[in-house]
Formats: C-alpha cells, structure tokens, sequence
C-alpha cells in the first residue's frame, strides 16, 4: 500500500487552504496601483501577489524564489506571470515600479544590505513594500527571537528606523498575524528619498525672506533668492541659456521682478529659469525664495520633478499688512496734503484703561469647589484622528498634568501637546499664569462621526495616571460648521 504525502502549502487559495491568510494579507499590505506597472514579488512562494499585479493590470510581474516545487506550482497557476528559480542574490537585472518583500527579509544573513538592493532595482518612483517583525523594545538593536523551527533576528523599531534614515518610507500598520508568530508583523512602504526643493512664492509682504533666513541657514540648505538670479544672469554675473540670457539683457530693469517673471514665462523660458537655479539633475536640498506667477508654479513644480525633486511648497497666511505700492503710496501722501491744508483733525481720545482682573466670580468659586473647572472649546474629527482643545485649571490654578479622554467604551489617557496663553481666562479667573489652554490627540480604534464623538465626549482630568474630578463640561462654543 502506498501512502500520498500531503504537499506542504503556505499560500491561501479558493481552491487550498494554507498556512498563511494570503487574502487577509492582501488587504494589510496596501500595495501600490498596479496598472500598467512592472511588479516583482521577491519570495513569491505559489504566485499569490504576482496574479493579482496581474489581475490589476499590471505591465510585468515577476516572482522568484528559491523552492522549485514553489515554482512549478506558480507557473501552473499563473502562466501568464514570469517565474523565476533564484535567490535573492541573484535580483533580475532591470527596475521595477513595485517590489514586496513579505515575511522573509529574517533569513538574509544583512538585512540592510538586502533592503539597500532592493531600493536600487525600484524605478523612479517605485515603491518597495516590506512586511516584517519587529521586537516591542525600546532598545536599538537586532534581538534574537526563538521561532518554532529556527531562532532569527529582528529589529526594534529603533533599529528598523536607523536603518530606512536613507529612505523616504512610511509606517503602514500592522499585517496579519499567523499560528506561532512569535512577535508581530509589520508593514512599511519605502521608497528612494528625492532631494527636497522649498518653494517660497507666496506674495510680495508675506515674510519669504524673513521665513528663509529664520529655516533654512540653520540647516546648511542653500536659499536661492529670485530676484538676485535675475540681476546676476541679466548682468553676466551667472551662467543661464543663451535663450534666458539674452531675453533678460533686454527686458530686465530692477524693481520689475513681477514684470520680467511673467514676461520670461510667456516667452517659454520657464524651464531655463528653474535649470538655472536647481541645476540639470537633482543633487541635494534647496530653497527657491522669489515670485513665480501663480499660473506658472505648477509647471516649475512639474520641471522640479523631472529634475528629481520632490518640491515643497510653503504657504503661510499673512501676517500684518501688504506692503503699499509706491504709485499708491504717492496718491496718499497727495491726499493727506490736501486734508491737513484744509483743517487740521481734531485731537485724539485718551485711550481708556482696561480693567484689572478682580477676583473670582461667585460663578468661578462654585465651579472650583466642585474640582476640577474647565471646558471643550473646540473638537474635530479627522477619520480615526481626534483634536480636542479648550482650557483646564486645577486646584492650584495651573493646567492639569494629565487628561483621560472617554469615547465610545474606551479611555484615553493623554498630556496637552503645549500649553496655551489664555489670557481670558486668567484674567476672569485671577490668575497669575494664563497658560491653562491645553490641545489633546489621540486615535480611536476606528472612525467616528464629529457628532457621534461631541455626543459621547467626556474630558476629565487624570494628574497621577487615573481620573479624577467631574467631567468637564462641552461649552457652547462647539458649532459643528466650525469643527467639522
């Protein structure tokens, strides 16, 4: 009698049960769109992740690994992919827009070296999606965890941080967990890191260089200032386009900066103009500080990327007054003339004194006798993401050390990111610091609706750890247009 051994199977199909919730899995790594991409899955086991690149319309996908059995299962599954018996010492020699490393960068004998090579077969813009263990510990270390059949090593989340430093990479969340996981699965999406290129181009008044002297010195991150490249081009100073030199040897005057940008734009120099600054590739991290019409930034933007940056526009709202413009400013001067030769103003009231902060109310005396006193001025809800801001004082008359936030069943326990100056209520209240504004985060198990979470709020104050006091109260102040 002849007994058939069982296949050993890890991937999940309709059809076959595995050891791993391949569909499940699926979900949690959040890959990329596919369509029209290239796609290499770097350990691919029965093909899971190359059929469906396929099934989304990728260009290419790709799977190697090292099993032969794994191999021929996958190309009888999905003729239509590519599959290829190798090591990952052994990558295909050619870019790729996605590539997944799932469950397996433990057994590489450098990590950091596997992880660099991979970096370096993703296209331009690709990305590579890494699931992988890592060790709850705050250590900064590789720390070796005892498996069911091995004992491998994994990174802290210090570790795993210094290692992507190089990288442009983001947290994705956890994966799916299998019988026998020692610690968890994690996923991270990482891809090749641009040099940055700021870009200042709010309005004339609104502080550009004031902002750029303030940020970017400080970090050893070279300013260009626009109006200074277009006298240096203009006068020989600095090497452009023959184009863009000679249209500024003719059409610059200084003062006119509004002027000769929207002219070099409308005589299709706007992309000499960025060369002449960010250079023919992208090198290290720059700052542009000058005007760009606001109809031309989105392709000086688009010329940035194509030089390999990744440009950041900075925007601020104004602070103070636009400056006047001169023919303005003469027209004032011309009017207020005119004013004075007739009558002279009438002399100015004394100011009046604002009142001293008294004492307490009786209304403030009643609330501290039962506690804590305090309001929600403000909450707003972002998805899973809270913000709840308003004003706090404890028997003391300082801002609690500690807040517990209830919510839909569950405790938060959280410490103000700042405290803030409330003049008012330290002035109604009698006190000597008005920093008892406090502004609390946090995150809830899943999203809630603003009125869902305004109707179940309760904000108490938690000094050592545990909640103590009444809840404080949710002011009228709360307008669901003004928290949405």
């Amino acid at each position: 009698m002849t007994v058939e051994r069982k296949r050993k199977t890890y991937q999940s199909f309709p059809d076959q049960p595995g050891g791993s919730q391949s569909f499940d899995k699926l979900i949690q790594l959040r890959l990329p769109a596919l369509k029209g991409k290239s796609f290499l899955d770097v350990g691919c086991n029965e093909g899971f992740f190359c059929g469906f690149a396929l099934h989304q319309g990728a260009s290419r996908a790709v799977g190697i690994d090292m099993s032969a059995d794994f191999i021929a299962r996958a190309r009888a599954r999905f003729p239509a992919c590519e599959f290829l018996q190798q090591t990952w010492d052994r990558l295909p020699d050619e870019k790729f827009d996605v590539i997944l490393l799932a469950s397996a960068i433990h057994y590489a004998e450098d990590q950091p070296a596997l992880i660099a090579r991979l970096v370096e077969q993703l296209a331009q813009d690709g990305t590579l999606v890494l699931e992988i263990g890592i060790v709850s510990d705050p250590s900064n270390q590789w720390m070796p965890v005892k498996r069911s059949i091995d004992t491998r090593y994994f990174p802290t989340m210090r570790k795993l941080r210094e290692v992507l430093e190089p990288y442009a990479w983001k947290y994705v969340g956890t994966s799916v967990s299998q019988t026998g996981d020692p610690i968890g699965r994690y996923v991270v999406h990482i891809r090749r890191r641009r040099p940055l290129a700021y870009l200042l181009m709010v309005p004339s008044s609104y502080g550009k260089t004031y902002v750029a002297n303030a940020l970017f010195p400080k970090a050893n991150i070279p300013v260009v200032m626009g109006d200074v490249l277009l006298d240096d081009i203009a006068t020989g100073k600095r090497q452009a386009s023959e184009a863009l030199t000679a249209f500024l040897a003719r059409r610059y005057t200084k003062g006119e900066v509004d002027r000769v940008m929207r002219e070099l734009f409308a005589e299709g120099l706007g992309d000499d103009f960025t060369g002449a600054w960010a250079g023919d590739s992208a090198a290290a991290d720059i700052a542009f500080d000058g005007f760009i019409p606001d109809r031309n930034q989105d392709a000086m933007k688009k010329r940035l990327l194509a030089l390999g940056y990744f440009p950041v526009e900075m925007v601020w709202p104004l602070v103070g007054s636009v400056l006047t413009g001169p023919r303005i400013a003469a027209e004032q001067a011309a009017a207020y003339g005119k004013h004075l030769a007739a009558a002279m103003p009438p002399p100015a009231e004394a100011a009046t004194p604002e009142p001293k902060a008294g004492a307490p109310s009786n209304l403030v005396k009643s609330w501290k006798a039962d506690g804590v006193l305090g309001f929600v001025d403000k909450v707003q809800a972002e998805g899973r993401d809270i913000a709840i801001s308003g004003w706090a004082v404890d028997e003391t008359g300082a801002l609690p050390q500690g807040f517990v936030v209830s919510l839909k069943g569950e405790d938060h326990h959280c410490r103000s990111e700042t405290k803030v100056m409330r003049p008012d209520v330290g002035k109604a209240m009698g006190l000597k610091d008005g920093r008892v504004g406090y502004h609390l985060r946090l995150r809830l198990a899943e999203a809630a609706a603003l009125p869902e979470v305004i109707a179940g709020l309760k904000v108490v104050a938690a000094p050592d750890g545990e909640p103590k006091g009444k809840p404080f109260r949710i002011s009228a102040k709360i307008r669901p247009a003004a928290t949405a």
